[in-house]
């Protein structure tokens, strides 16, 4: 008799008692097989991916379920090993489970493995075993897949970020050996790699199943990483097959690994590509979305690592530039305090003038220093306010060219006039801003050669311009210009004074009356810097 039904309430297949069948073995046989195939077509139609196997781990047989979830046709899995079809970071422990397995008939386990589908995918699946060699009804081993595993994947990479996250440290190039070492676990790659451009050459982070290095490539061209970084773009590179190159690969590292299947995750910084994470792989290999996902969460671990030591460099500027910049109106003071010491008694009254007038100008640029540094302080620690009221903007841009004037700037400032309404704004703030804007186009102009400012109105908003006829600004550092400490010119070699703070702190006060300030060329050579205010 036939009982439909599951063993041990889970597998949706039946059991076939074979208490009081006769006596005779062909009968037997015949009846078993018959029972088998009977056994195996109602199997192939469960509910749940299954596979039949022998104690060598060979599929005998499949339903279909189990061969769509690999992306296979009816057929192609009989007689293929199951260990074919287990990645290979799985392989040794769930071999050494397996052969515990089919030694002893009647064990049963569960496990987490990934499984290979055709294309190289792999799938985090929770399997469940049973040896079942002792049963006629189904001689040999059942494999059902229990769960397509999104929960266990989840779960998976949740404790392997939180491994990660208690890697990491205050050594930058650990933190990202750690990140590109992690990269590799998570995803079961042959090997991964992070490469960046340091000091003009190609510095990459690499880790295989044998070692960690960091080292700089002679040949960069040869990286794969390079299509990416001349790229300049956010999206991914993905070769499924280094065949369809055309070429052999050479990029050393998939040479070292024999990689048919490279993935390239761009590392952005400040909307920049400044590196890529990278992913190799022995066999071609697809990436699912929720991969994808992860490589893109990893690759912004590695962006906060990069935005790290891009701040750390900034310090280290700031602290080259303040120190270059505090050198020489201290050593004016200082010179010149001497000489009054020293020689107070053999000096004119228009030499101890001359004398006591530079040193005020000194004092002056150590306060002009000093004030921006705290300025930037404030803003930083959200202290920055800003008390509006209605201000008259051409009366405020006169004052503010007045100012300039008393400040001694000997460059010609023209302001071209224009009717403009009022509008709502912390005068003092917005005076701030001019002045910023201003004292940097007189400092990069040429002598003799005009500042010029202009204001008209938009639809809902004013916009000032401050033009200048200096060198001008390359394309790619003009967004760059607003950032805290940047210089266009190297920190220890610029070659005029100021640290970097002014058109950042001009950025901060622009937005907090809710405007815009930008940079671009100007026709005939020089730069225009435009800020707007809302009406």
């Amino acid at each position: 008799m036939i009982l439909e039904g599951a063993l041990d309430g889970q597998f949706p297949w039946i059991s076939i008692p074979v208490e009081g069948l006769y006596d005779d073995p062909d009968f037997r046989r015949e009846h078993f097989l018959s029972l088998r195939n009977e056994y195996l077509s109602l199997a192939y139609n469960a509910w749940r991916p299954a596979a039949l196997l022998d104690d060598k781990g060979m599929i005998r047989r499949c339903n279909r379920l189990f061969s769509a979830f690999l992306g296979l046709g009816e057929g192609e899995l009989e007689g293929v090993g199951l260990f074919d079809l287990i990645d290979d970071e799985d392989m040794p422990s769930f071999s050494d489970l397996f052969r515990e397995l089919a030694s002893e008939p009647g064990l049963s386990t569960v496990t987490l493995v990934r499984l290979l589908n055709r294309d190289g995918l792999a799938f985090n699946a929770a399997v469940l075993l049973r040896n079942c060699v002792d049963r006629p009804q189904a001689p040999g081993i059942i494999l059902e897949v229990l769960d397509l595993s999104g929960s266990a994947q989840a779960k998976r990479l949740v404790d392997e970020f939180h491994k990660l996250l208690r890697r990491l440290g205050s050594d930058l190039q650990g933190n990202i050996m750690n990140i590109v070492g992690s990269a590799r676990e998570i995803f079961s790659a042959d090997a991964s790699a992070y490469f960046r451009w340091e000091k003009g050459h190609l510095r990459v982070f690499a880790a295989t199943r044998e070692r960690r290095e960091s080292l700089f490539l002679k040949d960069p061209t040869k990286a794969l990483a390079c299509r990416v970084l001349r790229r300049g773009a956010e999206e991914p590179l993905h070769v499924k097959d280094l065949a369809s190159l055309g070429e052999a690969p050479e990029d050393p590292l998939a040479s070292r690994v024999a990689a048919r299947s490279f993935y390239g995750q761009p590392v952005m910084l400040l909307g920049k590509t400044v590196g890529v994470l990278c992913l190799y792989h022995r066999r071609p290999r697809e990436y699912a979305r929720d991969e994808k996902d992860s490589l893109s969460l990893i690759a912004r671990f590695v962006s906060l690592e990069e935005e790290h030591r891009h701040q750390e460099q900034s310090l280290r500027d700031l602290i080259d530039v303040v120190a270059h910049e505090l050198r020489h109106p201290i050593s004016i003071v200082m010179g010149y305090a001497q000489t009054l010491r020293n020689y107070r008694g053999k000096l004119s009254e228009d030499m101890v003038d001359e004398i006591l007038l530079r040193i005020l100008q000194g004092a002056k640029r150590l306060e002009y220093i000093t004030s921006e540094i705290l300025e930037v302080s404030r803003v930083e620690k959200g202290r920055l306010t800003v008390v509006k009221e209605e201000v008259d903007l051409q009366a405020l841009l006169v004052r503010a060219v007045e100012e300039m004037r008393a400040k001694g700037v000997t460059k010609p400032l023209i302001l071209h006039p224009n009717d403009l309404p009022p509008v709502m704004a912390d005068p003092e703030k917005v005076l701030e801003v001019l002045v910023i804007l201003m004292d940097n186009a007189a400092k990069y102009s040429p002598d003799g050669a005009p500042v010029e400012i202009t204001a008209g109105v938009g639809t809902d908003e004013v916009v000032i311009s401050v033009m200048d006829r200096g060198p001008g600004i390359p394309v790619e550092d003009r967004l760059r210009v607003f950032e805290k400490f940047y210089q266009v010119e190297e920190a220890m070699h610029h070659s005029l004074p100021g640290i970097g703070l002014g058109l950042y702190l001009a950025r901060e006060l622009v937005e907090a009356h809710g405007g815009r300030i930008w940079c671009t060329g100007r026709e005939g050579g020089g730069s225009v810097f435009r800020f707007t205010l809302p009406l």
